[in-house]
């Protein structure tokens, strides 16, 4: 009998698809022992790596990159640079929108999108437990970027958050603000969780708690930073510096502010988080935590590549450093404390 001389025809004579011959071929987990030896016996007269090189383009599926939302410029900038470097691997991207599903158990996705993909890499994602857990049980490849809001045994790559909003309240406390506020984001994916730990953290360290009128909830939203700007300066005493859980609300702040008259930062300081484009054009010039988009970006498709083909260095999460960039939104404090 003539060797299989293509994926497809090995396939067929292993009665497998050729998704399941290839990862067995690969050596890569999550195939059956009896399959993977039908396989492996249909192949031993071939040549293994002209099989995979051949099937490289052939059997290979785009990766799936995963949003909850297009609005957030972190998302955007983020999909933008996973695609590049998806392509550079030798994946096309193929975005997924789940607008609209944060609060539904996403009953299906898992499967849809494990027949339409080889991975997939889920940014800052709005899902239920349920929904995390139907990922975990799928073994399907799967990698989150800036997700802590549960515990999880997928691979995750985010920043330091946490130690990013303390390095911003260290600074304010630094400059003699006494009186500072936090904006919160929306807990679904941990990061506004975070940085409200490293606020508390900073104040902790400096023998302060946290003034519970001057932690005010937002969306991480542009409309959450104006409100929640107006909020605050309503207050008896309202703060003389805001931080802000993203830059998009820190924007909001900084508009609330001026529009009742008061300068930024000379009467209240005002802090992002992310170092958003806008963030270095906006007048002032934004302080705000810099993010290595980038870099997350490349480990987040190296780890995906590394799953999908069957090099899986293992879970665990991977985060990076960040840097406070002081700008013109911060300064000393000048009114009474």
């Amino acid at each position: 009998m003539n060797a299989p001389h293509t994926l497809a025809s090995l396939a067929a004579a292993a009665g497998a698809s050729q998704k399941t011959a290839l990862r067995a071929l690969r050596g890569a987990p999550f195939v059956a022992p009896a399959v993977a030896a039908a396989v492996l016996a249909q192949a031993a007269p071939c040549d293994h790596a002209r099989l995979l090189e051949g099937a490289a383009t052939a059997a290979r599926r785009p990766v799936v990159v995963h949003v909850s939302q297009f609005e957030s410029s972190t998302i955007h900038e983020l999909a933008t640079t996973i695609g590049a470097e998806l392509r550079r691997a030798g994946y096309e991207m193929l975005l997924y929108s789940a607008i609209g599903q944060a609060e539904d158990f996403h009953g299906g996705a898992c499967a849809a999108l494990h027949a339409l993909c080889e991975g997939v890499i889920l940014v800052m994602p709005w899902m239920t437990p349920g929904f995390l857990r139907q990922l975990e049980a799928a073994h399907m490849p799967a990698v989150l970027v800036e997700y802590s809001a549960e515990t999880t045994t997928l691979p995750a790559v985010m920043a330091d958050n946490r130690g990013g909003a303390f390095k911003v309240v260290e600074a304010m406390l630094g400059a003699g603000h006494r009186r500072i506020a936090f904006v919160g984001g929306a807990p679904h994916t941990g990061q506004g969780a975070a940085r409200e730990a490293g606020y508390r953290d900073a104040l902790a360290a400096a023998g302060m708690q946290a003034h519970d009128d001057y932690v005010v909830p937002g969306d991480f939203t542009f409309a959450s930073g104006v409100q929640a700007a107006k909020r605050l300066l309503d207050l008896a005493e309202p703060p003389t510096a805001i931080f802000a859980a993203n830059d998009e609300m820190a924007l909001g702040v900084i508009d609330a502010v001026q529009a009742r008259g008061l300068l930024v930062p000379d009467e209240i300081s005002v802090a992002g988080f992310d170092d958003i484009l806008a963030a270095s054009y906006v007048t002032p010039t934004l302080t705000t935590v810099r993010t290595p988009l980038k870099a997350m970006s490349h480990e987040a498709v190296r780890r995906i590549v590394d799953a999908i083909e069957g090099r899986a260095r293992g879970h665990g999460r991977t985060e990076f450093a960040t840097k406070l960039v002081q700008r013109g939104s911060t300064g000393p404090m000048i009114w009474p404390a």
